[in-house]
């Protein structure tokens, strides 16, 4: 493969990313939105518009379903250029004609609909001239649900080709989801946290689809930093901190190409730079999250090292962070201990081996204790280490 086709693939793996960074945007866009807003219908209307602004879509557009199935749909909520569109619109969700098109069927179904609306199809029929007149090339309805009951739909529509991949519809359906809480729970802080949790996974299962090969990593480094973090007798509050940039601190990744993060072989000192990238890049997209702690900052330091050789700003010692001193030291156990797609797993001992060699130099000593405490206990399986308690679980 010759430098130019190189970096055409390497372009064309970049627009990939940067789309697939529309889902995301629209998480963080729901996350906002409830957070700013005070009553139902400002949250709608916030939401549709960062859709649309911040997340790049043509149109949002959300519906909420009466008790009449044959009554016309109204708009609660919507935003964007295909507002003429949406206003001669006549749907419903009974079974005539009007009721079966994406956001019907969606109520209908209780099921994410997809639809191309580039060539004629009988379920579009009634909308689809007028669909082709404002250029709409792609849409989703998504059911707005609470538990099995369907509130209603909200409508996504595109201008633009390859608007809505596999990975991005079931991220869209958690936006969905995470829409239904604000809707009927917005007033109580376990919604808020529920809202929270579902957000996080969201971003991490997103990650894990661009790096499949790391697949668990997240997860794994998170669960190991706050079991360090109690074993430091860190405050649960500050644990659970650390456990949240844990999952998020290679969310950066999500704008590198694919063809690096699966590349088999070594990377050449390019590549490699490249995937230095990410600590930066996961700083600049977690920066304008509201969370309770450092996250953005924690993410940004996990490469650092207490001797300043780390990167990306070479920080010594306490200038680092304390939790990403500890999830330094996670992220190291778990790397060397995965099978990566240039090596197999090279073992906890080499990873010990690791942490104690650079106990002081690279790592932060008391962090490294910690760990070797938790590795060392016994009947402990370190790969099983247990999560901090989630909204979304039962109450005993």
């Amino acid at each position: 493969m010759d430098t130019e086709d190189l970096q055409q693939k390497l372009h064309a793996q970049v627009a990939l990313a940067e789309r697939s960074e529309h889902a995301f945007l629209t998480l963080k866009a729901c996350n906002e939105a409830l957070v700013r807003t005070s009553s139902e219908q400002e949250f709608l209307a916030e939401f549709c518009r960062l859709c649309v602004v911040e997340a790049g879509y043509a149109h949002a557009l959300v519906t909420l379903a009466g008790p009449d199935p044959h009554e016309v749909l109204q708009s609660f909520a919507s935003y964007g250029s295909l507002q003429s569109y949406v206003d001669n619109l006549q749907v419903t969700w009974d079974d005539a004609p009007t009721g079966q098109g994406p956001t019907g069927r969606a109520i209908k179904t209780g099921q994410s609909q997809l639809a191309d609306w580039r060539s004629p199809q009988p379920r579009l029929m009634p909308w689809q001239d007028l669909a082709q007149h404002h250029h709409i090339t792609a849409s989703i309805a998504l059911p707005i649900k609470q538990s099995d009951r369907v509130l209603g739909a909200l409508n996504i529509y595109s201008t633009e080709p390859n608007s809505f991949s596999p990975a991005d519809q079931e991220l869209l359906e958690q936006v969905a989801q995470l829409l239904a809480y604000g809707l009927t729970s917005r007033q109580t802080l376990a919604a808020q946290d529920r809202l929270l949790d579902q957000t996080i996974q969201a971003i991490v299962k997103m990650v894990e689809l661009r790096d499949p090969y790391t697949q668990g990593h997240e997860n794994q480094v998170a669960r190991l930093a706050y079991t360090i973090a109690h074993q430091l007798q860190l405050p649960e509050d500050t644990a659970r901190g650390i456990y949240v940039a844990g999952l998020l601190h290679d969310v950066g990744k999500l704008r590198a190409p694919a063809e690096i993060l699966s590349k088999p072989g070594r990377l050449d000192p390019i590549e490699y730079e490249l995937i230095k990238l990410h600590s930066q890049a996961s700083y600049d997209i977690l920066r304008n999250i509201q969370f309770p702690w450092p996250v953005a900052e924690i993410a940004l330091q996990h490469h650092e090292r207490l001797d300043g050789s780390g990167y990306p700003q070479k920080l010594k010692g306490d200038q680092i962070l304390l939790g990403a001193r500890i999830i330094a030291v996670a992220d190291v156990i778990d790397a060397m201990t995965s099978h990566r797609p240039y090596r197999p797993g090279l073992g906890l001992g080499a990873a010990i081996a690791e942490i104690e060699a650079n106990r002081g130099q690279l790592y932060d000593p008391d962090v490294v204790d910690a760990c070797l405490a938790i590795l060392h206990a016994p009947g402990l399986v370190w790969t099983d280490l247990p999560r901090p308690p989630q909204a979304s679980d039962p109450i005993a």
